[in-house]
């Protein structure tokens, strides 16, 4: 039964108000239902989630790197916790994290596409080329972003060049 007294109560009121961009207030919801359920590596996820969006890294960083803890396998986390690391310019650290995303969800174009972008803030430009090739080999000829992906491809081999 969902009450405030429940765990997965906080974590939906937060995906909510994430929504609607009450961050703040999302991030309040996501920590009681840590509260309530330390374990559930999903609110710690979310949590760090609003906690990018209000430009807080090092919160976003903390909290994903607990939400990968309790659940290894956490892509989402890896992708956000990526995020905060490009968000401070440790390129590093993000390109570790987006190359655990494409570990494991090797179909996912966003990994590729994200680790591309810090490839080149790295100006690892041969490493960012493979990396938009092989996302504009793994997306869908319909997927929304592609014309603004073959434009980074393009400038990234004029980088190689």
């Amino acid at each position: 039964l969902l009450s405030p007294g429940n765990a997965v109560w906080h974590l939906r009121r937060g995906e909510a108000r994430h929504s609607l961009r009450e961050f703040d207030r999302a991030i309040s919801d996501y920590s009681e239902a840590i509260r309530l359920r330390p374990g559930l590596s999903e609110a710690w996820r979310k949590r760090g989630l609003s906690h990018l969006f209000e430009r807080r890294p090092d919160a976003a960083i903390a909290d994903c790197t607990e939400a990968i803890r309790l659940h290894p396998k956490n892509a989402e986390a890896y992708h956000y916790r990526g995020l905060a690391w490009e968000s401070q310019g440790r390129t590093d650290e993000a390109i570790a994290d987006y190359g655990e995303v494409i570990r494991i969800e090797p179909g996912r174009v966003e990994g590729y596409v994200n680790r591309a972008g810090a490839r080149l803030l790295a100006k690892d430009w041969a490493g960012a080329v493979a990396d938009y090739e092989k996302a504009l080999r793994i997306a869908p000829p319909d997927w929304p972003d592609r014309k603004a992906l073959e434009q980074s491809l393009r400038t990234a081999r004029e980088k190689v060049k």
